[in-house]
């Protein structure tokens, strides 16, 4: 995948993102996450048991969104991601573990990832859609 310089910018610095994916029958299924741009692919810490995980497991198409609002809508911009997740394996986890504590800081003393409980959605781009830059 391609970025144009403002996307990889915009990207990396992301502190927020929404994933969707698709749930039992069909249905969509959004979340905030906080999103880790590493190369050409997204990482996301999550727990094990959580919808998103099974989904994902089930059918690993998936969209990640990122916007910044503003009331002046000639400066909205954002990045639409389409692509395919998947688990990762343990010795990535803890790379992008490390590389998600560094960029939110917060997460390891609020919302530690734990070597059992836990797990790294991995998101490999297939197309994406970028507007505002």
């Amino acid at each position: 995948m391609k970025w144009t310089k403002q996307e990889r910018d915009f990207l990396e610095t992301a502190r927020v993102a929404r994933l969707a994916t698709v749930g039992p029958g069909g249905m969509p299924h959004n979340v905030p996450i906080c999103p880790l741009l590493s190369g050409n692919r997204f990482y996301i810490g999550t727990e094990r048991a959580t919808a998103k995980v099974r989904h994902v497991l089930a059918h690993p198409k998936v969209a990640l969104v990122f916007d910044d609002y503003c009331e002046d809508w000639n400066h909205l911009r954002g990045v639409l991601v389409e692509g395919e997740a998947r688990l990762v394996d343990r010795t990535t986890f803890r790379r992008v573990r490390a590389a998600l504590y560094r960029k939110f800081q917060q997460y390891e003393r609020i919302a530690p990832l734990g070597d059992r409980g836990a797990v790294v959605l991995e998101v490999i781009p297939q197309r994406k859609v970028g507007w505002g830059f």
